[in-house]
């Protein structure tokens, strides 16, 4: 990788965990704005409580993840004739990018579930614990990837989800429980119902699992570039959330508050200047999370983006610590840092970025066998094709070989490595079709992890 590659991945990492961070953060300080206080003027009445405002707030971020595909369309149309759109000149017609922009109002419903519980749960539980859960969404897609898809996973994903399960149950437990307990001056304003609010969050990473499955299906089928997956579902989030807001003012509560009010909330953020900058923070930071992800996922891969991601987690839960939204306990934070690191550990095996020792050492003798054959074929003879696959290179090296003529000829070549090759003939190719599927399937998932906040 060239150096100036490397200083671009980098910025891009920071660039991409800093708004993502900064993304929890906004999203947490506009659920503890008070909006209303009692008559002494200091204590609080009540709280900025808009849970579906702040899903239309994040649908509208992604929305701005259009505006470069649009820009390019209305440049091309500009260019080719002053007059009405013609179809492109790819053979895709109007009528199928039609179909296309449709079809993704489908996942865009699951995320409008998935984010109104997400939104719900951030507002009962501490925002780290909050991050963290968010990573069971690897078990619920491999689940749905056996159930609806008939895939096989392997048995380091196995082990995967069974670490998953794990670390969420430590750091959900530890969130709960009065382990070490020490509140700060007897309140801690972070978090009002953790158990509630973590059972949401987990809720909500079934649906953002089971709207995953349904877009691998329509990228695949559309082939439709990311950036523009993520406009078309916060448009069709936006439109459905707009459309629901008026019906949700009418319905009340046990106090007699409607469930969520698009005017009130207008107003209320309109009357308090550091809500104002949490909102417009929130809005933006998810659109420039998704863009910088994006890219980052084109020149690394979703797996290195989804444990770079991971990572925020770290830079969210000091920021919290520090402003009194978490309990300053050595014992429950020390055993929230173990459970993250095994929910980061499953996470990563799932994405084969880790690998068991057995399952390596193979994945090396192959890779050494198949740094033995290379130069044999980098000077084919006239008239050879070099489309052959490995295994058929190693069966006709062998067999030419027992000719006493080879096929490839190399200066540096010699007996014992022919007799490596030949002896390795019937190896099987590196990758299976079992393989492929499931790494296929580990891109495809974390790639649709970016439709969250």
């Amino acid at each position: 990788m060239e150096r100036r590659e490397q200083i671009t991945v980098i910025a891009l990492v920071f660039l991409m965990l800093f708004t993502g961070t900064v993304n929890t953060i906004a999203t947490k300080y506009q659920d503890i704005v008070c909006v209303e206080y009692d008559d002494d003027g200091v204590t609080c009445k009540r709280r900025f409580k808009h849970f579906v405002v702040q899903s239309a707030e994040m649908f509208l971020g992604e929305i701005l993840c259009l505006l470069p595909a649009l820009v390019g369309v209305i440049y091309r149309w500009l260019k080719n004739n002053f007059g009405s759109p013609k179809a492109p000149k790819d053979g895709v017609s109007w009528r199928t990018m039609g179909m296309a922009a449709a079809s993704f109002a489908v996942p865009a419903f699951c995320d409008i579930s998935g984010t109104t519980m997400l939104n719900v749960g951030i507002f009962y539980t501490y925002p780290s614990v909050y991050q963290m859960l968010r990573g069971t969404v690897v078990f619920f897609a491999g689940i749905f990837t056996i159930v609806l898809l008939g895939r096989q996973l392997s048995k380091d994903q196995w082990l995967a989800l069974f670490l998953i399960v794990i670390g969420a149950g430590i750091v959900g437990s530890v969130s709960v429980l009065p382990i070490g307990s020490k509140h700060n001056n007897g309140k801690v304003i972070g978090a009002s119902n953790p158990l509630l609010g973590n059972i949401l969050v987990i809720c909500a990473q079934l649906a953002a699992a089971f709207q995953f499955i349904i877009e691998e299906k329509y990228l695949s089928r559309y082939k439709v570039p990311p950036n523009v997956a993520v406009g078309l579902e916060g448009f069709w989030g936006f439109l459905t959330t707009m459309t629901a807001l008026p019906l949700l003012a009418k319905i009340k509560d046990a106090q007699g508050q409607p469930f969520d009010d698009l005017p009130q909330a207008i107003h209320e953020i309109k009357q308090n200047r550091t809500l104002m900058i949490a909102t417009l923070g929130s809005i933006f930071s998810i659109a420039f999370f998704n863009f910088f992800g994006i890219t980052l996922t084109k020149r690394l891969s979703g797996a290195a983006r989804a444990t770079i991601d991971a990572c925020r987690t770290i830079f969210v839960w000091i920021y919290s610590v520090n402003v009194g939204w978490e309990e300053k306990s050595w014992v429950k934070n020390m055993l929230q840092i173990f459970g993250f690191m095994v929910l980061v550990s499953g996470t990563s095996l799932f994405n084969g970025l880790l690998t068991s020792r057995k399952k390596k050492k193979i994945q090396e003798a192959k890779d050494n066998q198949l740094g033995e054959e290379t130069p044999l074929i980098t000077s084919p003879s006239p008239g050879m094709s070099l489309q052959f696959n490995r295994k058929y290179i190693s069966n006709t090296m062998a067999r030419s070989f027992r000719l006493g003529r080879s096929l490839f000829s190399s200066p540096s070549s010699s007996f014992t490595d022919m007799d490596k090759g030949d002896a390795n003939s019937n190896e099987e190719p590196l990758l299976t079709a079992g393989s492929v599927d499931s790494t296929a399937f580990a891109d495809d998932m974390v790639s649709g992890e970016m439709d969250l906040q």
